[in-house]
């Protein structure tokens, strides 16, 4: 609940945001069907609509806008953003967006892409109903869950990770294990009464994922779920994953499912000089790779990943 001040400010924020940006920006965030929003620097408005993928905004926006909605929401999330700290990655009080902004010098003009929140969880039977994923891929991905697999979700930019890996969050065999989140913005949803939620602070002094990773172990979790690995928290959470806190998943940028171990291998790599390997190769037991074709979503790769022996990773494809 917010306090006097903190719903004064809020308010104000929200006024600010919807002032600036105008009632046509507004409209098209509360369409149905629309994901992302984009304010590029130029002032044009890109829309990303499920079933027609993004398209140009027949509207465009002022840099003395944009900045005005970036400084409201930097305020409302008692966040700083100025020339000496040039980006903002925040979420939007009360209606829950995610938003990332820059601003000069780091670009030529104030520009944000802001994600809306998902108003549906798409369970694994929905993947397979919309065509998405094969129905023997969605029966796999059940079984994994409840075997306490390590489960990697792969993918491009836009490909739908977080959507997926929402989905395997959603299913029961998640409902009666304690659940440790870590994320730098709230997007993941966990069908479980025991969660411990934990998110990336970048202001001094700063949290980071490694620590977060870190402090997991002493929160006694039956699963560590990461929303996505990008840097040195890759090696930890490995560890993490092969002493007893089995079951978990993460998604990670890589553009087929053997390219998510080669992700992992480079990740490892920014903290320690010798990649283990062996790690990585008994501790990642699936690798699911969602792709984006235009305006559709593909499941188009289920790997298991065996072993790391004789120089090479020891994996077996699921057939479709």
């Amino acid at each position: 609940m917010f306090t006097d001040t903190q719903g004064s400010i809020t308010k104000r924020g929200l006024q600010a945001i919807y002032t600036s940006l105008g009632v046509d920006f507004v409209e098209a965030l509360e369409a149905r069907g629309v994901t992302d929003i984009h304010a590029n620097p130029d002032g044009s408005v890109w829309i990303d609509r499920v079933g027609t993928g993004i398209i140009k905004a027949d509207f465009s926006l002022t840099p003395a806008n944009v900045r005005v909605a970036i400084n409201a929401i930097a305020a409302m999330a008692g966040l700083k953003i100025d020339e000496s700290q040039p980006q903002l990655s925040a979420i939007v009080p009360v209606t829950g967006e995610r938003f990332q902004a820059l601003i000069p010098p780091v670009v030529d003009a104030p520009c944000f892409s802001i994600r809306k929140p998902p108003t549906k969880i798409f369970r694994l039977d929905d993947y397979v109903s919309s065509g998405i994923m094969s129905p023997k891929y969605s029966d796999y991905l059940k079984q994994a869950v409840i075997d306490r697999k390590n489960i990697i979700v792969a993918g491009s930019t836009g490909s739908g990770k977080t959507t997926l890996l929402n989905a395997l969050l959603a299913e029961p065999a998640f409902s009666n294990d304690r659940i440790y989140t870590i994320e730098d913005v709230k997007e993941l949803q966990v069908n479980a009464g025991n969660l411990v939620s934990t998110f990336t602070k970048t202001a001094s002094p700063a949290v980071t994922m490694n620590d977060l990773v870190r402090n997991a172990l002493r929160q006694c979790p039956d699963r560590i779920i990461i929303g996505e690995v990008r840097g040195g928290e890759a090696y930890e959470l490995l560890k993490a994953w092969n002493t007893g806190h089995e079951g978990g998943i993460a998604s990670v940028h890589a553009n087929g499912a053997m390219e998510a171990l080669y992700r992992f291998e480079d990740l490892v790599g920014e903290v320690v000089a010798s990649i283990p390997k062996q790690m990585i190769g008994r501790t990642i037991d699936v690798i699911v790779f969602i792709q984006r074709f235009g305006t559709e979503r593909k499941v188009v790769e289920l790997m298991e990943v065996e072993a790391f022996g004789q120089d090479m990773y020891v994996t077996k494809k699921v057939m479709s």
